[in-house]
This record gives C-alpha cells, sequence and structure tokens, in this order.
C-alpha cells in the first residue's frame, strides 16, 4: 500500500526584478461556479434569442433589453474569470507590504506601512454557504482572507483560498521578507 501523496501549496513564490513575490491563485467555490455558469448560460441564450428579432425589425425596446441582458451578464463572467484566472501577488517595495490582485491585466493594488503591519497570523479559511453568494467578484471584494494582521485600528486579510498550513508557510515567507526589509531599508525591528 502506498502513502497518500503530499499536498501542494496553492501559492507560488516567483523571483522578480525587485525582489520575490508570492503569488496566489483566486479561490474557486464550487456552489459559486455552478451557480454562475447557470445564470451566464440563460442570459446568454437569452441575448442569442434576441438578436435575430433585433436584426430583423429595430425597436428601442428590444434594444434596450439587449443591452440590459448584456449588463446583467457581467457578474457572472467576471466571477467566473475571477475564479480561473484571478491571482493575488504580495510583494515588498522599499519595505512597504503592496498587495494587488490582477485579472485580465487589471490590477487593483493596495499598499500597506511595513513598519504598522503586527500580529500576522492565519485565519479560518472563510467559505461561503450555497446560499450567500458574494455580491462582487474577487477582484474587487475585500474583507475575506487566511492571513490577518493589524494596521492600525483595524484588522485587513490576505490571501482567501490558502488553507491554514498554507497561510502558515505564507506568513513565514511574509515575515521573512519584512524583517530583511526592515533591517536593511528602514532600521527598525517589527513586532510580527
Amino acid at each position: 500500500m502506498g502513502s497518500v501523496p503530499l499536498g501542494l501549496a496553492r501559492f507560488s513564490i516567483v523571483q522578480e526584478t525587485t525582489g520575490e513575490a508570492l503569488h496566489i491563485a483566486a479561490p474557486r467555490y464550487p456552489s459559486e461556479i455552478g451557480f454562475a455558469s447557470m445564470w451566464l448560460a440563460g442570459l446568454m441564450l437569452n441575448v442569442f434569442m434576441s438578436v435575430p428579432d433585433l436584426m430583423r425589425d429595430f425597436q428601442w425596446p428590444m434594444f434596450g433589453k439587449f443591452l440590459t441582458l448584456l449588463v446583467f451578464c457581467l457578474w457572472p463572467a467576471s466571477s467566473l474569470s475571477w475564479m480561473f484566472l484571478g491571482k493575488e501577488i504580495l510583494r515588498l517595495r522599499d519595505g512597504d507590504l503592496e498587495v494587488s490582485r490582477r485579472l485580465f491585466g487589471c490590477t487593483k493594488k493596495k499598499t500597506y506601512s511595513g513598519r504598522e503591519i503586527v500580529h500576522l497570523k492565519p485565519e479560518r479559511p472563510a467559505r461561503p454557504s450555497n446560499w450567500s453568494m458574494r455580491f462582487l467578484p474577487g477582484i474587487w471584494s475585500t474583507g475575506e482572507g487566511s492571513i490577518s494582521f493589524s494596521y492600525g485600528a483595524r484588522t485587513q486579510f490576505l490571501a482567501p483560498g490558502l488553507d491554514q498550513t498554507e497561510a502558515q508557510m505564507a506568513i513565514v515567507w511574509l515575515k521573512k521578507q519584512l524583517e530583511n526589509r526592515s533591517d536593511d531599508t528602514l532600521g527598525v525591528k517589527h513586532d510580527l
């Protein structure tokens, strides 16, 4: 009998020109994938069925319906795109933590002062229930993550989709990066 193979981390450490960066794939939620897929399929079917009527006899109300259907396709399409193609990237720049979420070349960035980051710890992964779908796709939503830290009077969350072991591995890497940068660039030690 063979043993169970070791699990691989769902993140990778990538060497960039400015140093190392932690690339974390977006989490995939099966219930949200199923719901968004069905919603998108239904809307697209409706869009394709309205095109012949629109081409044969153009009417403004029909054109309005067509545009409304296309707009309603944005949420499931962007949500599915985020889950399959999106990633969160953690890197240090001049002693500050830069967290970016990237999808199709679009990036949403937040920069946290490295001096103010304290109490890095793993969090229990948040999993949405089957009935509580998040309204915004992952690139725009915040407030969930497997890693938390105190930043002033607020708790910040990073790395959604990692389990506690992966989060602990990422924290070890992050603490090492913060300590190295604080020694080199800031001359300050962190209370991590």
